[in-house]
């Protein structure tokens, strides 16, 4: 084996191995794990929801009536057996320029103030 080629072979197993670093820093991704239930019905702004369903996503906001079901879907995209799907069960008609809906996930070794 020349060098040139034993280099590109290090090269290839340190890029996919561990010491290459981690690949998908999002936890959960695939939506597989739900550890606290697959649906979770009447999620508002006005109660901080956290986890609800699909672990490592967390639903928040503020200021609007809507109201919605969160469920762990089969209905996922090409690759994934799982997906986070969001129904909005009660509309809001008055969204203010404050309101604010967010679906968020945190990452690990980042610091958040809530």
């Amino acid at each position: 084996m020349t060098k040139a080629a034993e280099l590109a072979k290090m090269g290839e197993v340190l890029t996919n191995s561990q010491i290459g670093g981690r690949r998908n820093i999002i936890i959960n991704g695939a939506m597989q794990v739900a550890q606290r239930g697959t649906s979770q019905t009447g999620i508002t702004a006005s109660a901080n929801e956290g986890y609800s369903t699909v672990d490592r996503f967390a639903f928040d906001g503020a200021g609007h009536n809507a109201v919605f079901t969160a469920t762990q879907s089969t209905d996922a995209p090409t690759g994934f057996s799982n997906s986070l799907k969001m129904d909005c069960t009660t509309a809001d008609t008055s969204i203010g320029a404050s309101d604010y809906l967010m679906l968020q996930t945190r990452l690990e070794g980042l610091m958040y103030n809530n």
